[in-house]
């Protein structure tokens, strides 16, 4: 337990799914005031989730709504990464092969600069 508040705690796990949901994974705690505000901020969050769903608010329709599109965004994003991220693998040399060829007839291609 990294902290209590009247309702709950603050777990080593509640923080990395609060990196994982507010900064993407990469979070920086270099001083104590830096701590705090990331703790605080988690805190306000749960809070917040814990009165909506105390009021029944994931059962809206556009709530659950959203919560099915997200999922199945989610469920896509995964079916691609097993199936295309973890299988293809292109070389450095492989991608300077690409640019080096397709350089002249694509104008999105920046051209390389000449010394």
């Amino acid at each position: 337990m990294i902290a209590s508040y009247k309702g709950g705690t603050l777990t080593c796990q509640d923080m990395q799914q609060g990196a994982r949901l507010f900064f993407r994974g990469t979070v920086f705690l270099s001083d104590a005031d830096s701590v705090r505000k990331y703790v605080e901020r988690i805190v306000s969050r749960t809070l917040l989730v814990t009165r909506a769903k105390s009021e029944g608010l994931e059962r809206l329709p556009k709530v659950k709504q959203q919560i099915a599109i997200k999922l199945q965004d989610k469920l896509a994003a995964l079916v691609y990464q097993k199936e295309v991220q973890d299988k293809v693998s292109v070389s450095d040399a492989e991608v300077k092969q690409y640019y080096q060829r397709n350089t002249r007839n694509s104008p999105s291609l920046p051209r390389p600069m000449s010394t």
